[in-house]
């Protein structure tokens, strides 16, 4: 998906990555490891190279090649463009992940709040 990537990017088309749901359980489980999992990530990241890049049939490694040359740029550029929006889509996940934690912490106090005031209700009804 390098050279689809590229073309959008050039062409200023926002992309959406969808991920199957192991695929995008195993990036949230990287996220949860802080740090030293959002590293790894951005380390594939930095791995993406469109010179090295195989597309399925050779014919169209060839109309890929040329299509890179025929634009005036060069693969770092086709690299750099698409690591800069794998770069913002894992931020835009890192965020949603930390939202939703945040949610659920706050549904989880949430929670022992009321408990505490139905306690307390039940506490004053035994005491009048």
């Amino acid at each position: 998906t390098i050279f689809e990537q590229w073309k959008a990017a050039q062409a200023k088309i926002p992309v959406r990555f969808i991920m199957p749901p192991a695929a995008q359980a195993t990036l949230i489980k990287q996220i949860d490891r802080g740090a030293e999992g959002v590293d790894e990530i951005l380390e594939q990241i930095t791995k993406i190279s469109s010179a090295d890049a195989k597309a399925t049939f050779p014919r169209d490694q060839k109309r890929i090649s040329d299509a890179i040359a025929r634009s005036n740029t060069n693969h770092e550029d086709v690299d750099w463009r698409v690591k800069r929006g794998l770069t913002r889509w894992i931020g835009t996940t890192v965020g949603a992940r930390m939202r939703e934690i945040i949610s659920k912490r706050a549904d989880k106090a949430e929670g022992a709040q009321v408990a505490n005031l139905e306690k307390a209700l039940q506490d004053a009804k035994l005491r009048a």
